[in-house]
Order: structure tokens, then sequence, then C-alpha cells
């Protein structure tokens, strides 16, 4: 008799240490999902039309003479690296719009490894913004 009870315990407790394992599953699922969502949400571009500059024209050698992009202070995501230093220097969003919308462009300039980007300098804030319009880097004024 001392044996069914101990063995009908330990089935309650395999049941409920298996719901604790499912319960915590799903919880790691819904984090994932999550953080999943934010980034996306950091590393897109959902309203182009908030951010908005002149853009530069940007001369380099093509096949056939010189090919023109044209690339503008429009944020269109974040580099790892860029979403990194905007966090760890404590750069508003405020502050990039602002600098995005009203800053001055400087640029292209290339870094030690050949990439070309150009800086954009706000009241507030400036960041390094690449080719492809994402911010490589940013910091406080």
């Amino acid at each position: 008799m001392a044996s069914e009870v101990v063995d009908a315990a330990k089935e309650k407790i395999d049941q409920a240490v298996d719901k604790v394992a499912a319960g915590a599953a799903a919880v790691g699922n819904a984090i994932s999902d999550a953080v999943s969502v934010a980034v996306s949400r950091l590393t897109t571009n959902l309203c182009p039309e908030c951010v908005t500059g002149t853009p530069p024209a940007v001369g380099r050698p093509g096949a056939s003479g010189l090919e023109t992009k044209s690339v503008g202070n429009a944020i269109s995501g974040f580099t790892k690296h860029g979403i990194d230093q905007v966090t760890n220097r404590g750069v508003a969003p405020g502050a990039l719009l602002d600098a995005a919308r009203n800053g001055t462009t400087r640029g292209p300039i290339l870094d030690h490894l050949g990439r070309e980007s150009f800086r954009i300098r706000g009241e507030v804030a400036e960041f390094a913004i690449n080719l492809l319009g994402r911010v490589t880097t940013a910091w406080r004024r």
C-alpha cells in the first residue's frame, strides 16, 4: 500500500515536471519571437517618409565611366554594430531622426577597409550611414 502511494506521488511529480518543462519551452519560444520582432522593427524602415534628407550624389568609377548613386540621410536600418553603439552610447532615437532631417552631411568618407559612408551631424547626435542607408555607428555630441 505504501509503495502505491509513493508510485502515485512520483507520477504526479513527473507530470508536474513535464508541465514546467513545457511551460519553460513555451516561454523561451515567446521570448525568442519577441526579440526577433523587435530586431526586425529596428532594422527595417517601417516609415520611409519619416526620415528624409537631400541625397548627395556619389561618384564611383564603373565599367561605363562614372556611376552615380543617390544616397540620402534616409535611415533604412542598422548594422549590428550600429544598434550596439546607439544603445551603449545612449543616443536617443529622436536625436537620430533630428540629425537625419535637419543635420549636415559630410562625405563620402572611406574607412581603413575602403568602405564608403556618410557622416550626418545634428544638434544632439552624429551618426555614420553606409551606402545602403544603414546606421553603422552613432554618438552623442
